[in-house]
């Protein structure tokens, strides 16, 4: 999509997002994101799911939030 108009791409890989705040604040996030991934589950697979981080999270609420990797694509502008 990107080379058809101009661009090239240079780089493709990942980035180690580091963690910020603990499970608890991030659990507090999840909970106040409107459009989700949590859109395509039934309320039971939701429920489910949020019980099981509510347990982990009160095993240790001021743990640090654990870092996660992300895509990163790098692209270039022909000249």
């Amino acid at each position: 999509m990107f080379t058809s108009d101009g661009w090239r791409v240079t780089g493709f890989g990942t980035v180690l997002q580091p963690s910020s705040g603990t499970r608890a604040d991030m659990l507090e996030r999840l909970r106040l994101r409107t459009l989700s991934f949590f859109a395509q589950l039934s309320p039971d697979e939701l429920e489910t799911g949020f019980r099981r981080l509510e347990q982990a999270v009160a095993a240790d609420p001021g743990a640090p939030a654990p870092a996660f990797s992300e895509p990163l694509l790098t692209l270039e502008r022909r000249r």
